[in-house]
């Protein structure tokens, strides 16, 4: 991996980071604390499924 390309996906990852706060009270203020939570939950098992796929 380049030097760029490690600070990209550096810098990529503290621009997520940042927006999971919004995200997290936008989804609860929807949905209740527990309802939120399980949404979020719910679909960062999706996404991790489709992007790595199941374990073996």
């Amino acid at each position: 991996m380049t030097r760029q390309k490690a600070t990209l996906i550096g810098l990529i990852a503290i621009v997520l980071w940042s927006t999971m706060v919004g995200l997290i009270r936008g989804v609860s203020e929807g949905l209740g604390p527990v309802g939120g939570a399980a949404a979020i939950y719910s679909l960062s098992g999706l996404l991790l499924i489709f992007t790595v796929g199941f374990p073996r």
